[in-house]
């Protein structure tokens, strides 16, 4: 064995690491984790009982076992993906294995710290790891339900850690081995060895190699066992006496292998050497299957010396496997002495150690963390300490070895051989690996810098490309030793280039800095590529550059071997040398006499045309006017650049002739356009020397010419000198049909250099394909490491459902039927004191978009401050009067127009910007000072009701996967302690806020009350600081206020009405009482009983008018019974006859001129008015049971008619009598919104909050009665609904009328005769999710009133196998209903909002109602499937007949790829 003192002493076989990646627990990066092994943290976390996760295999039993050891090495963030990075589809993440999600980024990120784009790279890249057993499995099938309908093979390709490496090599194009390692604790190492051999044996000649290892659920504990393997306190005490057992925790560590001459060739950074490494089995001869071996060991790390060619005494540090068990430790002691042997430098000379004490056992990716631990520790020069070392296991003697635990950070020296380390790693099972360490090769100093460098960054979104921006900032910041020309080079070669793209150029390290903070936001070009391998075309003018290429002449070689050829062939006409002439070495620019400036302008724009080739711009076509014309002549090579820079020295059109004679002339190799002619250059024109002599003269159809050079949108114009009057004339003629992308290979504004690698920069933000090697050819650049993409993660996460419990309760999501007493269906607004929500700033720290709508205070403008300074994404968003940018991320729009908020969406998608939080502050502070009244409510609803409502049509219409939380902050809505400053007029707005979220799954929303601060002062301040705390994380509550310091929830109160002795303000018997409605069908049912109970003298009021009571025998007698008319008169008749006496008024409610005249009718005919029942509503057409997506102003103004305006004349006619009381018919949809009912619920919430904000006031008593249905024949629809369970009787809702009406009580009274906290929680506050404690989803027997049919097609299993997910029935049949099923309106949502994922049908909600089997909603969906695949046909047959047979080979060729 060789006894190295240099790195010189190379095998041939050695390995270099050149890329790294991991997370540990406690450390999102490899430097986060190498400053918690220096610093000697323990990470592991210790748990409280609310912090346990729930778990689909721990029971409530083990948890409360004295043994359960609440604590977990846990890996941050493993819920989070970035699914959109991959290609991966949102279910498609949520079912995957979170080792392989991670497992993925942790790839890429191994790979571009390595400086590698795997598309650019020409090798083969081999993928070795592995994972630990999959233990989120458990949580689907623990809960089917959330599986989304995926069959099992699905779910298996996300999940069998088969499919962990090839799934990389899939999606990140890698066409080496893709091999897949289990070997239980020593996976990693293994992986990393036979990655090494395949390198070797040339499988590959690139690898990725490691593992990971992802505990579910992660926050929980674990049982100890006596003699077990865990730790009975959650600590790993490696080696020392107290060892009692490990932790197993998550973790992942992946590094990027190359062979070492390859990596030393490459230009890589090489972060170790490895050596040799060795794998084995201890076979047979041992305790038991699950027991380590000395021999094993011992054998395997002989094995690894001797493949190294390194002996013992050349190890500086052994990271040991140190599980800290009693039986592990001492073994592993053992062996390493007995294959260390003699060859030592003496007793306890030896470091060792473990990094589980740090982090825990990380199964599979254990190996991964103990390398990289070795390898960090090399690159710093430090060994880090082991923990929990106070004194040794009795069975280890130390003393005798050349062993000790280092238990403190202490240098790591270079002594006569270079930094060697050991690593091992043991498999229960048997399998052990061990690998030689070895500092890296000192790095070679970087190769001289151009004097600017082009730094290019790219990222699929504008967020990420910010987020990339700012990490390279730092980056360079703090190591400010990096060579710049490493740098731009890295980005170029060693990264993916996204569709977001940033470019800058930089003259130094400071520089980019500089440049990247926007220091000069000038200097920073940033575009969207929308097409790739956009074709070039050349384009040469007459000028010339027209500016100095000193610079580029002494910096480019590609460039000065162009211009030097040309002078070398001109040297003996001229009699001079035209390069020294042009660059003098003194740096002047001189004034070049004829016909030097001339031949000046054609060889620099020969030279730079030439450069741009040679970097991978070929062009598709050129054109050149003037001496222009033979530049593009010889560079298509019609015209030898010999006879063109002859023709141009000649000038003389007539000595020209001279120049073309003898042959030379042929076709041009590239498209040639003629200023001559205004079309390209034909085979037999090119072999006219005419053309050519007329070439430089003649530009009469140039225009023409640049017609075709710019009529492509894809095409890409490049000229060869400043921007002129040619270039001018070409913008012009491209229009707004022509290419958009005309641009200059040089600017006045900067040194050639820069303005060269500028106009570089701004071609590939176009599109351009560029050669990266060949910019940078022969510089000898190295690769260094860089930040990484910055993934932007979103959680997708499947929970396990509960474990069943031996009592099982029942289900919470779906309240059954009505209450048995009528006086317990009486409930009030309250108001519940919460505690302060506090600022969480870890969920800020992950970036998001927030769209503030800001309001005139300033209170918006403080928030987004705020939010901005904590690194978030802020869009403002202000009111004006028409859509307009008015800067980056700040719009103004219309509120009163629905497109704006579409545009706006659609403007933020363009630039990927996907809001998460939108916080609507509209509201705030609009009505101002201004009392209750009608111009006040058409005042704000614009700002209020009608902006949401847009907004909520807006996110309806965006992309559905991502959820989205709408934040409403606004003031005067809410009366939480009878303050009497709320305004009925701004309480419309909370219908959008609870029916959005019900319509539309992905949404959810908050109401926020407050006290509006005045403009300017303290208080706005202090507001933003309050709600950042508050919108920093979720809340269930949906109706909020802040009063002072104290913050509120809704809620409501029951308020039992019983009547006890004599009624407090009791109806009047023949009292005189008004119907608004009064021809409806609660208008009549209640007519009937006041009729029958008080003989009351009754007038209906109504917008419908009958004939006169005098015409009524004759219009029964010419019309049939169901007559609508008929039907009417008949009602009447029948309240005379129950001995009533009954005025039918005719007035629209909503006109208070026609309400005062109606009313004064009936004053005239009884005497008086002692009570109204407001029953006036619009119960059909379109303004009802619409998806918010149908709603505009006229279906909303038709709703606010009865309700909003009605309700205001009540009050002024009414205001100058004395009626006892006004009885407003609001409905539940105010409480509870509903499917459809956006409108509706918005109106009735006006009349609640009118009622409210009357309360206690002298005078006529005002009640707002919030209704559960009415009877079904007082129903509008056919339509079924869970509703109808709630549907009173006419007894029951004439004595509920009736006990509202007498027992004294006023404002707002919620009528619920179910459940209504429960119907709060599931409807308001969206629990639908939560599994049934101990159910399953195919749990519940099916309920129906039909008999059971099977469904028989496909498309109806598929169908009655939603419905039974969704609603946790074990069967279907086709004619089941859905309500009968235990179906509501928030699981008609799901279902909907499934329909649309999986057949790609946006159902309207009235239609699912009327749909409710899975025989007519699969007619539906079969109808529209029909129609899309004869929709996609009928556009295939239109493409077909456009393409040509050759344009239809190439597709196909294409898609079968």
């Amino acid at each position: 064995m060789a006894t190295d003192s240099s790195n010189a002493d190379t095998t041939g076989l050695e390995i270099a690491v050149i890329g790294m990646a991991g997370r540990f627990p406690g450390a999102r990066d490899l430097e986060a984790f190498w400053r918690n092994l220096r610093d000697g943290v323990e990470s592991i976390r210790f748990l409280e009982d609310a912090d346990l996760e729930p778990s689909a295999l721990d029971t409530a039993a083990v948890r409360s076992d004295p043994n359960y050891v609440k604590a977990a090495a846990v890996l941050e963030d493993a819920d989070l993906f970035d699914a959109g990075y991959f290609g991966v589809t949102p279910k498609e993440a949520e079912v995957m294995d979170p080792q392989q999600r991670v497992f993925l980024e942790c790839a890429v990120e191994a790979l571009e710290h390595a400086g590698y784009d795997t598309e650019r790279f020409k090798g083969r890249i081999g993928v070795y790891a592995g994972a630990r057993t999959d233990t989120y499995v458990f949580n689907l099938f623990s809960n089917p339900a959330a599986l989304g309908g995926l069959d099992p093979f699905e779910i298996g390709l996300g999940n069998d850690l088969a499919f962990l490496t090839t799934r990389v090599a899939h999606r990140l194009n890698l066409r080496g081995p893709a091999y897949s390692v289990h070997t239980a604790c020593s996976t990693a190492l293994v992986a990393l060895h036979l990655a090494g051999q395949a390198l070797l044996a040339d499988e590959c000649r690139m690898a990725v190699a490691g593992g990971v290892a992802i505990n579910v659920p992660q926050n929980v504990g674990y049982l100890y066992q006596y003699g077990g393997i865990v730790s009975p306190d959650g600590h790993c005490r490696a080696f020392d006496a107290k060892a009692a057992g490990t932790i197993f925790g998550s973790g992942i560590g992946l590094v990027v292998l190359k062979r070492l001459e390859d990596a030393l060739a490459d230009g890589d950074t090489i972060h170790a050497v490895i050596k040799g490494s060795a794998i084995n089995n201890d076979g047979a001869v041992k305790a038991s299957f699950t027991a380590p071996s000395v021999q094993g060991q011992a054998t395997v790390i002989k094995d690894a010396l001797a493949a190294a060619e390194v002996s013992a005494d050349s190890i500086h540090y052994v990271e040991a496997h140190g599980t800290g068990t009693a039986l592990g430790d001492p073994i592993e002691v053992r062996a390493l002495t007995k294959a260390f042997g003699n060859k030592t430098k003496g007793r306890r000379s030896i470091p060792i150690g473990s990094v589980k004490t740090n982090v825990g056992h990380l199964d599979a990716a254990a190996g991964s963390a103990s390398l990289l631990k070795a390898i960090l520790a090399m690159k710093h020069q430090q060994l880090p300490p082991s923990l929990h070392f106070e004194s040794p296991n009795p069975q280890i003697d130390f003393d005798s070895g050349p062993f000790y635990v280092n238990t403190a950070l202490q240098p790591w020296p270079r002594g006569r051989t270079p930094r060697r380390a050991g690593v091992s790693s043991f498999g229960i099972g048997g399998t052990n690996a061990h690998v030689i360490l070895e500092e890296a090769p000192a790095t070679p100093a970087s190769s001289a810098s151009r004097p600017w460098e082009l730094l290019v960054l790219s990222a699929r979104s504008h967020t990420a490309l910010d987020t990339a921006t700012a990490r390279l900032a730092q980056h360079l910041e703090s190591h400010p030793e990096l060579s710049l020309s490493d740098v731009a080079h890295t980005l170029q070669v060693g990264r993916k280039a996204h569709s977001h793209r940033r470019v800058l150029v930089a003259r130094d390290v400071q520089d980019a800095v500089r440049v990247l903070r926007m220091a000069e936001p000038q200097r920073v070009l940033t575009a969207t590529h929308e097409t790739s391998q956009r074709p070039v075309s050349f384009l040469f003018s007459d000028a010339g550059v027209g500016t100095p290429l000193e610079s580029l002449y002494r910096s480019e070689p590609a460039f000065r071997a162009e211009v030097d050829a040309c002078a070398k062939r001109l040297r003996s006409p001229l009699g001079l040398d035209l390069s020294a002439a042009m660059y003098p070495e003194d740096g002047r620019r001189p004034s070049l006499p004829e016909p030097l400036g001339t031949m000046a302008r054609f060889v620099e724009q020969y030279a730079l045309a030439r450069l741009w080739m040679t970097w991978g711009l070929v062009p598709e076509s050129v054109l050149g006017e003037g001496i222009g014309a033979w530049v593009a002549a010889a560079l298509s090579g019609a015209l030898p650049l010999e006879k063109a820079l002859t023709m141009a020295l000649l000038g003389d059109p007539s000595n020209q002739r001279r120049g073309l004679t003898g042959s030379g002339l042929k076709s041009p190799e590239m498209p040639l356009l003629s200023a001559a002619t205004g079309a390209f250059v034909t085979d037999a024109e090119a072999m006219r020397p005419e053309t050519w002599m007329d070439a430089a003269s003649n530009t009469s159809r140039l225009d023409d010419a640049l017609r075709e050079l710019v009529k492509e949108p894809t095409r890409v114009v490049l000229t060869m000198g400043t921007p002129g009057a040619l270039v001018e004339r070409a913008r012009a003629l491209a229009g707004t049909t022509g290419t958009r992308a005309i641009r200059t290979s040089v600017a006045d504004s900067l040194p050639a250099l820069a303005s060269v690698l500028s106009t570089l920069g701004q071609l590939w933000l176009d599109g351009v394909e560029v050669d990266w090697d060949d910019v940078n050819e022969d510089r000898g650049l190295r690769r260094v490491p860089l930040p990484t993409y910055p993934f932007e993660r979103q959680r997708y996460w499947v929970a396990p459902a509960a474990r069943a419990e031996p009592t099982q309760a029942v289900s919470p999501q779906a309240p059954q039927g009505k209450l048995a007493d009528v006086a317990d269906w009486f409930h009030v607004p309250a108001w519940h004191r919460t505690a302060p929500i506090a600022l969480d700033r870890k969920a800020l720290q992950e970036r998001r978009c927030w769209v503030l709508f800001v309001d005139g205070l300033g209170v918006g403008e403080a928030l987004a401050r705020r939010l901005e300074e904590a690194g978030q994404d802020v869009v403002r968003v202000r009111q004006g009067g028409a859509f307009m940018r008015d800067a980056a991320k700040r719009y103004a729009l219309d509120a009163r127009l629905r497109g704006d908020y579409a545009t706006l969406w659609k403007d933020l998608a363009d630039q990927d910007l996907s809001p998460s939080v939108v916080v609507h502050l509209w509201s705030l502070g609009s009505s101002g000072e201004e009392p209750s009244s009608p111009e006040l409510f058409r005042k704000v609803q614009d700002t209020g009701y009608y902006s949401l409502l847009h907004l909520g049509q807006a996110l309806a219409k965006g992309d559905t996967s991502r959820p989205v939380r709408i934040e409403i902050v606004t003031d005067r809505v809410q009366d939480v302690a009878g303050e009497g400053t709320a305004l009925p007029e701004k309480a419309t707005l909370l219908g959008p806020c609870k029916v959005i979220p019900q319509e539309q799954e992905h949404v959810s929303t908050r109401c926020l009350d407050v006290v509006a601060p005045a403009p300017g002062s303290p208080a706005v301040e202090k507001l933003a600081e309050r709600l950042l705390a508050e919108l920093s994380q979720r809340s269930r509550d949906a109706v909020v206020a802040w009063r002072g310091s104290l913050r509120y929830a809704q809620t409501h109160s029951p308020l039992r009405l019983e009547p006890v002795g004599e009624a407090p303000t009791p109806l009047r018997e023949k009292g005189v009482y008004l119907i608004t409605g009064g021809l409806g069908g609660v208008g009549l049912m209640l007519a009937e009983h006041l009729a029958r109970t008080l003989h009351a003298r009754i007038a209906l009021l109504g917008r419908t008018a009958l004939p006169a009571p005098s015409e009524w025998d004759g219009y029964l007698a010419t019309h049939p019974e169901d007559d609508a008319v008929a039907r009417r008169i008949l009602r009447v008749r029948e309240l005379e006859q129950a001995g009533a006496q009954v005025m039918v008024v005719h007035a629209d409610v909503a006109d208070a001129a026609q309400l005062e005249a109606a009313v004064a009718k009936v004053e005239a005919r009884f005497g008086a008015l002692n009570g109204v029942l407001h029953c006036a509503g619009v119960t059909q057409g379109p303004s009802l049971y619409n998806p918010l997506t149908d709603i505009g102003r006229s279906e909303s103004e038709t709703q606010f008619g009865p309700k909003v305006h009605g309700t205001y004349a009540l009050e002024q006619v009414l205001s100058r009598r004395s009626a006892d009381f006004v009885l407003l018919f609001s409905s539940n949809a105010a409480v509870l919104g509903g499917l459809g009912y956006l409108t509706y619920a918005s109106s009735n919430l006006f009349m609640d909050a009118f009622a409210q904000a009357r309360a206690g006031r002298s005078g006529t008593r005002w009640v707002s009665a919030s209704w559960d249905p009415w009877p079904e024949e007082t129903k509008h629809t056919n339509v079924r609904t869970s509703m109808d369970q709630y549907a009173m009787t006419p007894a029951e809702g004439a004595e509920a009328v009736r006990r509202l009406v007498t027992l004294g009580v006023d404002g707002q009274v919620v009528v619920a005769t179910g459940d209504l906290a429960q119907r709060w929680r599931l409807w308001i506050q969206r629990e639908t999710s939560q599994p049934v404690a101990g159910a399953r989803a195919a749990g519940k027997p099916r309920r129906s009133k039909t008999p059971f049919v099977a469904p028989g097609s496909e498309l109806e299993k598929q169908l009655a196998a939603l419905w039974q997910e969704v609603l946790g029935v074990d069967s279907v049949g086709l004619n089941d209903n859905f309500f009968d099923l235990g179906g509501h309106s928030l699981l008609a949502t799901r279902v909907a909002g499934r329909l649309r994922t999986q057949f790609d049908l946006d159902i309207p909600l009235a239609k699912l109602f009327e749909a409710a089997t899975v025989a007519s909603l699969a007619k539906l969906v079969a109808d529209h499937q029909a129609a899309l695949e004869e929709a996609a046909s009928q556009a295939a047959l239109d493409e077909l007949a456009n393409l040509s047979d050759e344009e239809i080979e190439a597709e196909l060729a294409r898609r079968s790829r």
